[in-house]
């Protein structure tokens, strides 16, 4: 299928990290155990970045997260930075963003030390592995060897590559692990395994609030809208014998990114049939009446097609 823009697969992590059932297994997923064992989950939440700039929040996909510490008045921040392609720069990119979000801890309180952040990149690219690096030292020039002295030591950034890691190992992650395999499985010839496999585990959580329908829904319009499922009467018809508590949500949802889908294909054959007869030379009032478009929209159509004559 087409390349997805990279912004629907951010999205969808952004606000399936939203919640918070979400957020516990996520870290529990990422953070080697040695880390997560000493944080009390229960107290897991988003850091606000406000305070960073639009154009920031625009350039990085990034996500902050934060535990408490057992025993301690501190919390471990975890800074995600998700990447659907390959991207060159990471650790770059995710030290500057690190170093933005602590300027506000810092400028606060500049004789306090500024809490303890675990970096890393969610990859879920058509490459695997990770085809650049992620060492900080290969961001640099390095003509003179300068950053080779000031940075071997620093460790690479983590990643957790998707694409590595199999169903069964993410199954266990609940939210996170539904989260996952919907990113891992996005770009599938057919997602409807995928998504019979994730409508099964999510109806078994035997979970009636509001959180979890909305969490539930998230997740079917962006493997449903964004997902390619070759046989939709199939794959419906395969969900109903699931005899899943979601099956009414998977048909709604079905319903009415297909009815979505039927308007703007609609709106699509209006617009082709503008644009042939003004390369016809026909008149606009013409073309509006004929295509069924607004006047106006014959118009900016028009301005289109004669500046792209133009170039």
């Amino acid at each position: 299928m087409s390349d997805i823009p990279h912004k629907a697969h951010d999205k969808f992590i952004r606000s399936g990290l939203r919640y918070k059932r979400a957020c516990r297994s996520f870290v529990q997923l990422v953070l080697p155990k040695k880390y997560s064992k000493a944080l009390d989950m229960r107290t897991v939440r988003h850091e606000n970045t406000h305070y960073l700039s639009k154009k920031f929040h625009e350039t990085f996909s990034d996500t902050a997260l934060s535990v408490r510490i057992r025993g301690m008045d501190k919390r471990l921040w975890i800074l995600l930075e998700h990447l659907s392609n390959a991207q060159p720069m990471a650790p770059f990119r995710l030290d500057h963003y690190m170093f933005e979000m602590l300027y506000e801890p810092y400028r606060k309180d500049k004789r306090r030390p500024v809490p303890e952040v675990y970096s890393l990149v969610l990859y879920h690219g058509k490459s695997t592995p990770f085809p650049e690096s992620l060492d900080l030292v290969d961001c640099f020039d390095n003509s003179l060897g300068v950053a080779s002295d000031r940075y071997k030591n620093i460790s690479p950034i983590p990643i957790v590559d998707l694409n590595e890691m199999t169903d069964a190992q993410l199954k266990p992650y609940d939210y996170a692990g539904v989260l996952c395999r919907a990113l891992k499985h996005i770009r599938d010839d057919d997602i409807s395994e995928c998504l019979l496999d994730i409508v099964d585990d999510l109806g078994g959580y035997n979970v009636s609030d509001s959180s979890h329908q909305d969490f539930v829904d998230l997740v079917l319009y962006y493997l449903l809208g964004t997902g390619n499922v070759k046989d939709i009467d199939r794959t419906l018809a395969m969900v109903e014998q699931l005899q899943s508590p979601l099956g009414e949500n998977v048909m709604t949802a079905a319903e009415q990114l297909m009815a979505k889908g039927h308007k703007k294909g609609r709106e699509e054959g209006h617009k082709d049939v503008a644009i042939n007869l003004l390369k016809a030379g026909s008149d606009l009032k013409f073309v509006a009446q004929m295509s069924k478009l607004k006047l106006a929209e014959v118009k900016q159509i028009k301005l289109a097609l004669d500046a792209k004559n133009d170039e």
